[in-house]
């Protein structure tokens, strides 16, 4: 069974624990993890180096949260409009942003999230292979944890990247705002349940990853 290594975005004091803890699952797992899927722009130089290096028995794949794609489900119109990621989207001059990232680093895959009901991938390159996670949508993620400060003194609560004992695996927060989407918080995290199937055109095949979210709030 192959794996995927998915990295996150890592605070600066954590950043080289990290780097190495990534670089030792990679070289102790050689020919089962052959993916490494990267979320900030830092980890992306460094593993696209090393995907290079590899001779393309590692592949690099951007995350999706690389894609600084609006994700707002209040609007009523907006998530029902078909949609080109912000990556592949045109500039002035009639390249994209993911084409500039070709040019220096080998990609081989490019993650989403189903922030419409309809995504257009056209202008996705050959040769990288598109995944759409779900069911839950990727909204945005904030420096403090309330669930960390479970069992800590007040003067100790709520610190931003404060270290934690991952209370977050027993603990949840959903609720409704006056929007009507429901939310929930696991982490610092916030996600939401769309309320539509997002449909992919524009490209021949299409990865699906799977989250279990929904079965992880019960």
């Amino acid at each position: 069974m192959a794996l995927t290594l998915v990295l996150p975005i890592v605070p600066q004091g954590l950043l080289r624990q990290v780097e190495e803890r990534a670089a030792e699952l990679v070289e102790q797992a050689e020919g089962t993890i052959d993916e490494v899927t990267v979320n900030d722009y830092g980890a992306f130089m460094k593993w696209g180096s090393i995907a290079q290096e590899s001779g393309g028995k590692l592949h690099l794949n951007l995350g999706r949260l690389i894609g600084k794609d609006t994700r707002d489900p209040r609007d009523p119109d907006y998530p029902h409009i078909s949609y080109r990621p912000q990556l592949l989207q045109a500039d002035a001059w009639g390249g994209t942003h993911l084409d500039r990232l070709l040019q220096t680093q080998p990609i081989a895959g490019l993650e989403l999230d189903p922030t419409h009901a309809l995504l257009d991938l056209s202008s996705l390159p050959a040769g990288i292979e598109p995944a759409l996670y779900g069911p839950l949508c990727y909204q945005s993620t904030g420096q403090i944890c309330e669930f960390a400060s479970i069992g800590l003194l007040e003067e100790e609560k709520f610190r931003p990247n404060a270290p934690c004992k991952r209370q977050c695996l027993r603990n949840a927060i959903r609720y409704t705002g006056a929007s009507g989407v429901e939310y929930c918080k696991l982490g610092r995290t916030m996600w939401f349940d769309p309320d539509w199937r997002t449909q992919v055109v524009g490209v021949p095949s299409l990865r699906r990853v799977n989250a279990p979210l929904l079965e992880v709030l019960g």
